[in-house]
């Protein structure tokens, strides 16, 4: 006769009956909403360090309108959310169905007054990354995908006219492609093409300077003003700590995914990594690198806690939910 864990069954019906209610993601967008809602009326606009393109300021730059910087920035964040959870439902980033990403993302995000706010480049950013990474998914063990290599390629060089923090991902999409085991010669030409093809045609249209290199200085050594923002810094580096952290503790999992699944988390785990190396480095304008990593860190946390069904991972997982949501009380006095 089969026995089974009652314990286990009764900490699976919880998770399941608790995290993907039907009810989960409009509870989501309320939470999202109100905190946002908050942060505009307690925190002071953030002044974020603008970070041009080779050619262009950002887009960011053009809206004049307060109001509608806080709309749009609204619904990139929502959208960006729910752009992660269809993702990890079409692609199976995750064993599970699970509203996690969603909420992680979501949480990450919100917390975050300085990225919640006003539109900044990380939102705009991640929804171009997300299109991106959904392209390259669809890329694995596919060598002929020519098409798709040059749009994602086009699409970040196209970004970096605007905004330079684009061309520092290429290398890695390029190194993608092997980890997706989509690598070929013609994969590769298509990506140098889709490189070069925005510049030219800018200089065929008679748009690009001579000088067009020089416009852009690398923000390596600009140095960080000397405001303290250490509520900020915190949600920063707990994101950056807790992506980590459950990477690791992932990667035994990770080992019981098909190969497939597990090229799709190492792919989202290098950008993972180069995203905190990024916000590290170029500390002044970190904004730019935060949203695609809270988009990877709530993939890395929602694998880890569908995996995780013990008491202690429950605790964890509100021990997260009251860090952030202090930290963000945190930003809002001290502002």
């Amino acid at each position: 006769m089969q026995t089974f864990n009652t314990n286990a069954l009764r900490n699976r019906s919880y998770l399941n009956s608790y995290i993907n209610g039907k009810y989960v993601i409009v509870a989501g967008i309320l939470t999202a909403l109100l905190l946002t809602a908050f942060s505009l009326g307690y925190y002071s606009s953030p002044i974020l360090a603008e970070d041009n393109g080779w050619l262009w300021r950002p887009a960011t730059a053009w809206i004049d309108s307060t109001a509608v910087s806080y709309a749009l920035n609204t619904l990139l964040i929502l959208g960006a959310a729910l752009f992660i959870m269809r993702i990890n439902n079409l692609f199976g980033l995750i064993r599970e169905h699970t509203y996690l990403p969603f909420l992680f993302f979501l949480l990450f995000t919100c917390c975050n007054p300085e990225t919640s706010t006003l539109l900044n480049n990380g939102s705009v950013m991640n929804m171009i990354f997300l299109f991106a990474l959904f392209l390259m998914f669809t890329t694995y063990q596919q060598k002929q995908s020519t098409g798709t290599a040059f749009i994602i390629l086009f699409l970040l060089t196209s970004g970096s006219l605007f905004c330079s923090a684009y061309i520092y991902y290429l290398p890695f999409f390029l190194y993608g492609f092997h980890l997706l085991r989509a690598s070929s010669l013609k994969i590769y030409l298509a990506a140098l093409l889709g490189i070069v093809t925005p510049i030219w045609i800018l200089w065929g249209c008679g748009i690009l300077p001579d000088h067009f290199l020089q416009n852009t200085a690398l923000p390596w050594s600009e140095i960080p003003d000397g405001e303290s923002k250490y509520p900020l810094y915190c949600i920063m580096g707990a994101t950056i700590l807790l992506g980590l952290f459950t990477r690791i503790q992932g990667i035994l999992h990770f080992l019981d995914d098909k190969i497939q699944t597990r090229a799709y988390n190492k792919f989202v785990g290098m950008l993972a990594i180069v995203s905190a190396i990024f916000i590290i480095i170029d500390h002044t304008h970190s904004t730019n690198y935060l949203a695609i990593l809270n988009s990877c860190a709530a993939f890395h946390a929602a694998h880890f806690f569908t995996n995780q069904r013990s008491k202690a991972a429950m605790i964890f997982f509100y021990i997260i939910l009251a860090l952030y949501l202090g930290l963000w009380i945190w930003s809002l006095l001290s502002n």
